[in-house]
């Protein structure tokens, strides 16, 4: 009889047992069968996928109750495999009914479950996992950019590469250098081995390419950068932040190559060129005012992306290019329109003392007030940028911030008059302007003073 009848058997025998002992509210036999283990039945499982194993199928009068436990433990696993006990999710505790692990390596796991309730321990049974290769693709991992010196042994480093089996791995690596050098491929030393090494002969960025195999299957390419310097530090290209200019763009638009440095403080030369602009449009190198200037200017013709590259120089070597994408927008005069509005008619009220002598009053001036002005409920495209302008016509009132969404004017003193209300009224005007189109709004300020006696 194999090893899964005998199982079974027991099972179903446990299960009788159980079912008489237990017994419910038809019987008073109390349950006296040992437990017994069932782990299940084997598997194949997938190399990185989880493994679920479940006892569910074991037997105990205590069952139901809380008072079972189960014990999963591995007897046996591939060579090389870190997989213990503690690998298994909610292993040893009550709840450990069913578990989970991630196998590590190809190959057999064993694992034994034994459950124990009131009666007793019930003997081991075995559940065999065979785990096998997927054959997943590799991914290559150069190690990242360095830098080095002309003459000075720079080491590559592909210890990060990996493969979903854990297979071992093949290298392949080529080596692209700069113009002044006589390198290639065949310059690299050590090329079977993930840390294989080139010496540089002059200065310059130099590409290393690697790719890796699991016998089966390449990886995609990675590349690596190597910067190499002889006493001299490559310059550093800059061509500023790529910016959407909407439909407010200026023409010329403005490109900024003043972000641009050298670590060794060489003064730069500076040459922009035009890599793609959009369809239809007839700009070419020929539109940028100065090709040599760190922030020359472009005309551009349609609306749409144009994409210009900076390389910069120090004198002896040249930077790597740096790109910068400029988006111009379409300006549509039914969408994009600003409207003014500074606000509601605002009034205040001032109280100036007045004395008396001879039946002749003399007072003093209502003093100058502030008021803050908001014109923030302004309308406007919020894909366009808007400014604002606060004027007043008779230049006596002062305004602090003219250009501001927000501004505190500041309102003249007053001469007062006994019993009399002097008022003056100020018209403040508000001008919103988008690229294209300006509007205006009026908001009267109305100052009453009034003499009495202080």
């Amino acid at each position: 009889m194999t090893r899964s009848a005998i199982s079974m058997l027991t099972l179903s025998l446990g299960l009788i047992a159980c079912s008489g002992g237990k017994g419910g509210k038809d019987s008073a036999t109390p349950c006296t069968t040992l437990p017994a283990a069932a782990a299940g039945t084997d598997q194949t499982s997938a190399l990185g996928s989880q493994v679920h194993i479940d006892g569910s199928g074991s037997a105990s009068c205590d069952a139901g109750s809380g008072g079972t436990t189960y014990t999963w433990a591995f007897q046996s696993v591939p060579l090389e495999s870190t997989v213990t006990d503690v690998s298994l999710s909610d292993n040893k505790s009550a709840t450990a009914l069913a578990a989970t692990f991630l196998p590590d390596k190809i190959g057999a796991y064993v694992l034994g479950l034994s459950i124990s309730d009131s009666l007793g321990t019930s003997a081991s049974d075995v559940v065999v996992i065979h785990v096998e290769a997927t054959d997943g693709i590799p991914a290559a991992n150069c190690g990242g950019d360095q830098s080095g010196e002309v003459g000075e042994a720079v080491t590559l480093d592909a210890a990060a590469s990996s493969d979903p089996e854990n297979a071992m791995l093949e290298y392949g690596w080529s080596l692209a250098a700069p113009s002044c050098s006589g390198l290639g491929s065949s310059s690299l030393y050590n090329t079977a081995s993930p840390t294989p090494a080139f010496v540089p002969d002059c200065a310059g960025l130099y590409h290393v390419s690697l790719v890796v195999s699991d016998g089966v299957q390449w990886s995609e390419p990675t590349i690596c950068t190597v910067e190499v310097v002889d006493g001299n530090h490559l310059p550093v290209a800059d061509a500023g932040d790529s910016t959407d200019l909407g439909g407010c763009a200026d023409n010329p638009m403005q490109l900024n190559g003043s972000g641009s440095y050298d670590l060794d403080g060489d003064a730069l030369s500076f040459a922009w060129s035009t890599l793609s602009v959009p369809l239809g449009s007839m700009v070419t190198d020929e539109a940028i005012s100065d090709p040599t200037n760190a922030r020359p200017t472009v005309i551009w013709d349609v609306v749409g992306s144009y994409i210009f590259q900076l390389t910069v120089g120090d004198g002896s070597t040249l930077s790597a290019p740096d790109v910068v994408t400029m988006t111009v927008g379409e300006y549509d005069p039914a969408t994009h329109y600003p409207a003014a509005n500074a606000g509601a008619d605002q009034s205040i009220r001032s109280d100036a003392d007045c004395e008396t002598a001879s039946y002749i009053w003399t007072c003093e001036a209502c003093p100058s007030l502030e008021l803050e002005l908001d014109g923030s409920v302004s309308v406007h495209s919020a894909d366009l940028p808007i400014t604002y302008h606060w004027t007043e016509p008779s230049g006596t009132v002062d305004i602090s911030h003219p250009t501001g969404v927000y501004t505190t004017i500041t309102l003249p003193e007053i001469p007062a008059e006994y019993g009399v209300d002097t008022t003056n009224s100020y018209e403040i005007n508000l001008g919103v302007s988008d690229c294209q189109q300006t509007d205006d709004s009026t908001v009267t300020v109305t100052y009453i003073c009034t003499g009495i006696h202080g």
